[in-house]
Parts: structure tokens; C-alpha cells; sequence
């Protein structure tokens, strides 16, 4: 409900909404990942019926809707081909679908997306992101933001590794972030304010808590493999080998 009083306000309140979860596979169901919905005429006169398995499912439903019986083309920017008419007029009648994914697993982004298209987005602009990935079925979205001060606390407080050198050599600037994360480059685009990492770890946990809400499955980073320069000083026992990029004097460690 929330998605249309964002992108469809003047027809927030014409669809009658239902989650409907399927029984899950130790229960004798179907896999609880697969994603159903229904598009119906409402039980009154205008109105429209969705029915989804989850909140992308429903979504999903609404898209449908929109795409085959309104004449609606929504993009990510929710500019729309066609607009809806105003408050008070009747929706058109939808014609009856029930339809099943036939895909269990429905990725979006790839890790170089964070630095060529979302570097500089705000919550508004992730928010219409997140919505537009449940009105096209995306089940298993990449979920890379604020990694870097997830890392800063593991570094520092649990190997004891220097902020600075953090902060001003070893991770990169907004734009450079997935080369950093992919173990190419370190501090370029750098230093690095630490009021810019606290930022993007509140804005990730807006993100998540998005995807989580609509049913998604967000893919989270893990350990890429390279460790700041002072993690071999400081643990000189530890099997870290030097890695010199081509065409660079800069040396990657990696454990």
C-alpha cells in the first residue's frame, strides 16, 4: 500500500491487497521462494484485485495491471509512458491472470552498478529504486552500500589496525568503491571521511530493511581477500602475500 501511495497516490486506496504465502516445502507446499499472483476485478464496481505470495509478488501483480489493462509503462525514474487519470475516476477493468514465476532466484545489479550508477544516490532515489524492483519481480538484489564501515570496525577494533591508514590509503573514494571491494586499487579517489562511511552504513540499513520488507533476499559482501598494508606488520606470522597491480607502484596484500 505504501508503494502506490509513493508512485500512484491518486489510486492508493482502489486495490484490494492480499498476501497470501505459499506453505513452505517441509510442509508439503511449494517452494516458499516461488512467486504467484492473481489480478482480478475488485468486489465492487472499480475496484481492482492483487493477491501475491509476498510483497514483490503483489507488486508484481500491480505492474501487470498497469502494463496490459492501464496502459502504464513505469521506468526506474517513475516517469510513466501513460498517467493514470485523476482522483475519482474508474480504473480500468482488469482481466483475470494468475500467473507463477518460473524463476526461483531473480538477481538485480552487478558490483560495478555502485560505482558508475548509485554512487551518489540518496534514500528518495534508493527508495524508488528498491520500489521498482518489486514492481519487476527482482527477488535477489545486490546489497553493497556502507561495506567499507563494516570493515573500518572489523580492522580497528578487532586487529587493531590504524584508522588513518584506513581512512587516507586503503579504501577509495564514492565512484572507485567496487574496484576497492574487487581488490584492484586502494585509497584512490581517497582519503576517505569517516562521516561519508557512517553515512552510507545508516543508508544500507534504510536499503535492507526495504528489500527485507517486500519479501526480497538481498545479496550482502563478504571478505574479498585484501587486507590493509599494516595487517602483515602486525601479523608477521601471517601467510600475506604482496600483489603488485600492472601498470601501478602500489602492492595489494592478500591472505
Amino acid at each position: 500500500r505504501q508503494l502506490l501511495r509513493r508512485r500512484l497516490p491518486a489510486h492508493a486506496d482502489d486495490f484490494d491487497l492480499t498476501v497470501t504465502p505459499l506453505p513452505t516445502e517441509s510442509t508439503g507446499g511449494t517452494d516458499a521462494l516461488t512467486q504467484q499472483f492473481t489480478v482480478s476485478a475488485g468486489a465492487v464496481p472499480g475496484r481492482v484485485a492483487l493477491t501475491g505470495t509476498s510483497g514483490v509478488a503483489l507488486a508484481s501483480a500491480l505492474n501487470h495491471y498497469l502494463k496490459y489493462d492501464a496502459g502504464v509503462q513505469i521506468n526506474v525514474w517513475f516517469t510513466m509512458q501513460t498517467q493514470l487519470a485523476d482522483k475519482g475516476s474508474t480504473l480500468p477493468r482488469p482481466t483475470a491472470v494468475n500467473m507463477t514465476s518460473p524463476y526461483k532466484f531473480q538477481n538485480y545489479l552487478n558490483i560495478c552498478a555502485f560505482g558508475y550508477s548509485t554512487a551518489w544516490y540518496s534514500w528518495p532515489r534508493w527508495q524508488a529504486e528498491i520500489d521498482w524492483m518489486a514492481l519487476n519481480g527482482v527477488i535477489n538484489p545486490l546489497a553493497m552500500v556502507g561495506q567499507d564501515a563494516v570493515w573500518l570496525d572489523v580492522f580497528t577494533e578487532d586487529f587493531g589496525l590504524p584508522k588513518a591508514e584506513l581512512l587516507n590509503e586503503f579504501f577509495a573514494g564514492p565512484t572507485f568503491q567496487p574496484w576497492h571491494w574487487m581488490g584492484n586499487l586502494n585509497g584512490w579517489g581517497g582519503p576517505v571521511d569517516e562521516a561519508f562511511l557512517r553515512q552510507q552504513q545508516s543508508l544500507q540499513q534504510n536499503i535492507t530493511g526495504a528489500m527485507v520488507a517486500f519479501g526480497m533476499q538481498p545479496v550482502l559482501p563478504a571478505f574479498a581477500g585484501h587486507v590493509p598494508k599494516s595487517m602483515a606488520d602486525k601479523f608477521p606470522e601471517a601467510n600475506i602475500t604482496q600483489v603488485r597491480a600492472p601498470h601501478s607502484a602500489h602492492q595489494y596484500n592478500m591472505p
